[in-house]
């Protein structure tokens, strides 16, 4: 298996403050979080692989390096994640959200 080039952040579950619902659909739910207006915690509805979860936050990392006017194009135009949100006790290799 191929080393990551890059570190992809985790937050604990715990330590997320999720507002009001903003949107529901057959994955999970999406919130804004309390403490950072503009910000979203997509909440799967059953544990998902960490892996490609992983590889989609670290394109957009490395593009930063990159080309970072294009990646400031995709962080502005999309919700692009940028960390995993883990579950204390879920299984290794998996996660609980973006």
């Amino acid at each position: 298996m191929t080393e990551l080039a890059y570190t992809t952040p985790v937050v604990m579950r715990p330590e997320l403050r999720a507002g009001p619902l903003l949107a529901e659909g057959g994955e999970g739910r999406v919130y804004e979080l309390v403490d950072r207006p503009g910000t979203l915690y997509k909440a799967y509805r059953r544990a998902v692989v960490r892996r490609p979860l992983d590889g989609l936050i670290g394109w957009e990392q490395s593009l930063a390096g990159e080309r970072p006017e294009l990646a400031r194009r995709v962080r502005a135009a999309t919700a692009w994640p940028e960390a995993v949100v883990a579950e204390p006790g879920a299984p290794d290799g998996t996660v609980a959200g973006i």
